[in-house]
């Protein structure tokens, strides 16, 4: 059995292993801050909300109001049906960002990005009956398919 003589670390390995450190933290803050000012692509940047994600935020800020599947309740209206399914896509944004506060529904331009108010619009018009869905990929809504 033959043993490998250990050779002892010297200056020069403490010295690499510095270097290594420190490029890791140099780089780390070079890429946050590029983030941070929005000169390069963050890795952790969410990107635009998906079909699922609309149905989340509908589900969370919007179906106490007007319902799960849009048929309003006694607090909100009809999305589906009546004066306000005629509603295109630019005015439905535009009612989600400034809100009607006489009539009790709030503005969300302070609370969802500009991109989820679009997606949670896209999502209203796929409750409509025969109106295009989200995405091929989300689920219709609870209670079953649309009339």
């Amino acid at each position: 059995m033959s043993t490998r003589p250990v050779r002892p670390r010297g200056k020069g390995s403490a010295w690499i292993l510095a270097f290594v450190a420190f490029s890791g933290i140099g780089l780390g803050v070079l890429l946050a801050v590029g983030c941070a000012v929005g000169a390069n692509e963050c890795p952790f940047r969410p990107g635009p909300p998906s079909a699922g994600d609309a149905r989340g935020i509908w589900l969370r800020s919007c179906a106490a109001c007007h319902g799960v599947t849009g048929k309003g309740t006694r607090s909100g209206p009809s999305l589906i049906s009546g004066k306000f399914a005629a509603l295109t896509v630019p005015e439905l944004e535009e009612g989600i960002a400034r809100g009607k506060p006489l009539s009790g529904m709030p503005a969300f331009r302070r609370s969802m990005s500009p991109e989820e108010i679009a997606a949670v619009a896209a999502y209203v018009l796929g409750l409509r009956p025969g109106g295009p869905t989200a995405s091929p990929t989300s689920s219709p809504p609870p209670g079953g398919p649309r009339p």
